[in-house]
């Protein structure tokens, strides 16, 4: 995977590398609608750093 454009450090990363950066996170969506569907998404990935 290529990181390039506006970004002080262009780099290239391999699988392994993209894996040691940081813990995947497991999480779990509940969607409810009101007109009477649900549906449970389970998600692993990761986060958006805040």
């Amino acid at each position: 995977m290529a990181v390039e454009g506006e970004v002080k450090k262009p780099r290239t990363f391999d699988i392994d590398a993209l894996l040691k950066l940081a813990a995947m996170e497991e999480r779990v969506y509940r969607l409810r609608c009101v007109e009477g569907w649900s549906m449970v998404l389970p998600w692993v990935g990761y986060s958006w750093p805040s």
